[in-house]
């Protein structure tokens, strides 16, 4: 009777997590659905915009004016990014990968970053590679997106430090499971998070980041992972 009883529990058991999973399905596949919608729809007018500006920067003169000029630049680049990361979200992007080199990905993702005004003031990222590092094979377009995200959550996270800001990447050769790998570590100065918060970090929509909405993590994860 007793072995009777602890199946009957472990066949409810079976079917609340079956109940469970596909509730969790259907909510990533609406977030998936809603997320290309947005997309769709604000694509051509952030397009349309972007052009208009970038056409009307060549007659301004004050610099009253100009200031305003850039605010909105920086604006539509920022909302630009949302529309893109919501694209990548909705639709898994093909694999290409290939031998790359990590410490290249980590420079020329911090260039495009410091060219595109996306670095704050006052904030150096300190860069420390080991002289030993081996070529990787990954997707190299999909690894700068990774670094991309985690170097904009760091330079946010300090931004407000002055002096004191510190952000740091490190790379350096590691054996995991039998295997030369490549550790990369984003290290900042910024405020400590509570271990409740932690959890929800890779979860859509659950970022804190200023102009985010919310998928850098996410699609993060979703590239190494892959």
């Amino acid at each position: 009777q007793g072995t009777a009883i602890l199946c009957a529990f472990r066949e409810i058991g079976s079917e609340r997590a079956s109940a469970e999973r596909s509730k969790r399905d259907a909510r990533e596949g609406a977030e998936l659905t809603t997320a290309r919608e947005i997309a769709d729809k604000l694509m051509p007018p952030l397009s349309g915009m972007a052009q208009s500006l970038q056409s009307l920067g060549g007659n301004i003169f004050s610099d009253k004016n100009r200031g305003m000029w850039l605010a909105a630049m920086r604006g539509s680049k920022c909302l630009n990014q949302s529309v893109n990361m919501l694209m990548m979200f909705s639709s898994e992007q093909p694999l290409e990968a290939g031998p790359c080199r990590i410490e290249g990905i980590i420079d020329e993702t911090i260039d495009v970053l410091e060219r595109h005004g996306m670095v704050p003031p006052g904030v150096y990222v300190e860069r420390d590679y080991a002289g030993d590092l081996p070529a990787c094979e990954a997707d190299a377009e999909q690894m700068k997106m990774v670094v991309w995200n985690l170097l904009l959550n760091s330079m946010q996270a300090v931004e407000q430090q002055g002096a004191d800001a510190q952000v740091k990447i490190n790379a350096y050769p590691r054996m995991h499971k039998g295997k030369q790998v490549v550790m990369v570590d984003v290290l900042d100065s910024g405020p400590a998070f509570e271990e409740a918060d932690i959890a929800k970090f890779f979860e859509p929509f659950k970022g804190a980041r200023a102009g985010g909405i919310g998928l850098g993590l996410t699609l993060s994860k979703r590239a190494l992972e892959r």
